[in-house]
């Protein structure tokens, strides 16, 4: 029992439930998915004819228009743990490298994956940020690229996970009281 400990369940937003439309290009704007508010350079996207950012089912996200700072701020000051994305170049005017920030809800920087090269085929970056309230997408080289599986958890404070000192303190104290009260019933036998 003291051994037990809680694992936050990942969610994957794999973007296939934004719409039952077979299109391409809608424009995902300041709506809520996911629990994020997504700024207007985000579009939902499908389109096999160049590069496909799904890297699971039929859709991705293409940032097409957004600047070189996207902002995906969360709609409450509930913090998260990001855990990573699927990033792809796309045909045209593509980053040769992203960058990820995380930041806590008072904006300072808690998380930073550094500069990693992508390529047109999909490639994991992995950021494991831990009680971040929002992202920050840096890139260079280029404006547009595309994102699948971006995937996330609960924050882990809400969940403390005991420390092994001090799951061996209290197994300590436990097994004090009992041997302290074994000595005094034998004592009064």
């Amino acid at each position: 029992m003291l051994g037990t400990s809680f694992t936050a369940q990942a969610t994957v937003l794999d973007f296939e439930g934004l719409t039952s439309l077979n299109t391409t290009g809608i424009h995902l704007g300041h709506q809520g998915y996911g629990g994020f508010f997504w700024n207007g350079g985000w579009y939902l996207y499908n389109d096999t004819t160049y590069s496909p950012p799904a890297v699971s089912g039929n859709y991705g996200l293409g940032c097409f228009y957004c600047s070189y700072l996207s902002r995906i701020p969360s709609l409450s000051s509930t913090p998260f743990d990001f855990n990573g994305v699927w990033i792809g170049q796309w045909y045209y005017n593509a980053p040769s490298a992203i960058q990820i920030l995380g930041y806590d809800a008072s904006s300072n920087i808690i998380g930073d994956t550094g500069w990693i090269n992508i390529f047109s085929e999909p490639r994991y970056i992995a950021a494991n940020f831990q009680d971040v309230t929002s992202l920050l997408f840096r890139h260079t080289g280029g404006l547009f690229f595309t994102m699948d599986d971006f995937t996330f958890s609960e924050a882990q404070a809400s969940h403390p996970v005991p420390e092994p000192g001090t799951i061996s303190l209290v197994e300590a104290g436990l097994f004090s009281i009992f041997y302290w009260k074994r000595k005094t019933s034998k004592i009064k036998v």
